[in-house]
């Protein structure tokens, strides 16, 4: 598809757009904001739109977002998180990003190593089960 063909059946946003309706929105494509977590990164805040059609897997994505940020390196090294306002959705590796986004917020996202990912997943483990054992003692 060409940029002109892939935008032109996104909704605008135009004040007399329906309420059910966002922009960058249709019933087969999101524009979606994807920033990179990562350390080496000095462009944490910074993000990035990508089209997400609803034929684009996780891996597909990735790839979008990496291209978009230059950097060479292999989809399945990254996960894809989306950003939710009680924490963040984890992509599965094989869904498709399209019907696996919660609809109800707005659709950013974060792309994070494996590594990195893990090592949270682990700190959060580490500071539940410390909570628990206070709580057991009191």
């Amino acid at each position: 598809l060409s940029h002109s063909s892939s935008t032109s059946s996104v909704i605008s946003t135009d004040s007399d757009t329906p309420s059910g309706h966002t922009p960058f929105k249709s019933s087969d494509s999101y524009v979606i904001k994807v920033s990179m977590d990562n350390s080496q990164n000095d462009t944490a805040h910074v993000y990035k739109s990508i089209m997400l059609m609803n034929s684009d897997h996780t891996h597909t994505v990735i790839d979008k977002v990496l291209e978009k940020y230059g950097i060479e390196g292999r989809s399945e090294n990254y996960c894809l998180l989306q950003l939710l306002p009680d924490g963040e959705l984890l992509i599965p590796d094989r869904a498709n990003v399209f019907y696996a986004l919660n609809n109800q917020v707005e659709p950013q996202f974060i792309l994070r190593t494996r590594q990195e990912y893990d090592a949270i997943r682990e700190k959060e483990k580490r500071k539940g089960r410390r909570k628990r054992a206070k709580q057991l003692t009191i």
